[in-house]
């Protein structure tokens, strides 16, 4: 029996990176392959910071998105937002 990968994916991630560090291989395989890949973020990145500083933390949340994005683009997921 032959086993065939389904044409969309979605994949849950708790916090940015995740989904490169836990799947990103996989993920790039299914872009490869022209499958539609899905990254959801359950988390916004904020935590694990000092919360006192509303500008360190707005600019942290920044930074995991970006940076997300990018990884995202690199493993050849069409969109993110």
């Amino acid at each position: 029996m032959l086993i065939t990968f389904p044409k969309r994916v979605l994949i849950f991630a708790a916090h940015q990176d995740d989904e490169a560090i836990g799947c990103g291989a996989t993920i790039r395989k299914l872009t490869a392959e022209n499958h539609e890949v899905y990254v959801v973020f359950v988390t916004d990145g904020s935590t694990g910071i000092d919360k006192h500083h509303e500008d360190t933390c707005f600019n942290i949340v920044h930074l995991r998105a970006n940076e997300a994005f990018k990884a995202l683009n690199y493993l050849g997921v069409k969109s993110a937002n």
